[in-house]
């Protein structure tokens, strides 16, 4: 137990969990036993908790919160942190889900699978995805301080923002009306566009760096519009085909300040 910080003893999910000596092994027994409302807090102790393919880790709206009351979840940064971990039951698929709104979910990592989350007014904050991806969607959603290795974001948001994400080995897909991403780093590595708006109006792309062995910023949709400011764009023509560091399908981008770099491998 060197690196708890909650919990005093191992769990069992045959504890009633709201004791720091007995705790529940399992967050699923723990939503399936507890009345769980807004201004509760769930604590999840350093560890590896495995995740069958057949039963990701699930929070429904019979446990959300309010609006400006809502439930939080915070895993444990020390050691390993705490872990949803499905890496071991093959191909990547949904690990996480978060399907219930006015949550907060903190410190969590998922390894080998998918984190989703849909809802409205759900911040992530710290949450470390690994061989998989990160999807969120619902109004007023937030994603800061987060990290995915080896995945693809999917960010569809009313008055949303992305802030501070880390993504190695993938993609950011946005769309939505009123979203912002900003001090981001995007590093592609497959040709792909590393940055695409898919559709969306009034997103703000504000002070990130964007690297890829494709294109580095895409924008689609006739009624797109989006404003591009202060980023380092950097656009690699390694593959065969064409690259760009702004490559525009539709709608309208306002585009200032911005460091364009495009190299040939």
């Amino acid at each position: 137990f060197a690196c708890d910080i909650y919990t005093t003893a191992a769990g069992d999910d045959s504890n009633r969990g709201i004791f720091s000596n007995a705790p529940k092994a399992t967050l699923s027994s723990l939503l399936s036993t507890l009345d769980v409302e807004g201004g509760d807090v769930i604590l999840i102790d350093a560890g590896v908790y495995p995740v069958t393919n057949s039963e990701p880790m699930a929070v429904t709206v019979s446990d959300q919160g309010k609006p400006s009351n809502p439930v939080i979840i915070r895993g444990n940064t020390n050691c390993t942190g705490s872990v949803f971990d499905r890496a071991s039951y093959g191909t990547p698929s949904k690990a996480f889900l978060v399907q219930a709104s006015h949550m907060n979910v903190q410190d969590l990592g998922v390894k080998g699978g998918h984190f989703e989350a849909n809802g409205q007014q759900v911040a992530l904050t710290n949450i470390v995805v690994t061989n998989g991806n990160f999807s969120v969607s619902g109004t007023g959603c937030r994603i800061a301080d987060s990290k995915v290795y080896g995945g693809e974001v999917m960010f569809g948001s009313t008055n949303g923002s992305v802030e501070r994400l880390n993504l190695w080995g993938g993609v950011v897909r946005l769309s939505g009306l009123n979203v912002l991403l900003r001090n981001s780093v995007i590093y592609n590595t497959n040709n792909s566009t590393a940055l695409r708006i898919v559709s969306g109006e009034n997103m703000s792309i504000l002070n990130n760096t964007v690297v890829s062995r494709g294109s580095a910023f895409g924008q689609a949709g006739l009624g797109s519009y989006s404003m591009l400011s202060n980023n380092i764009l950097v656009a690699d023509g390694a593959f065969p085909g064409d690259d760009f560091c702004i490559q525009m399908e539709g709608g309208i981008l306002d585009s200032d300040y911005n460091n364009l770099v495009a190299r040939n491998g």
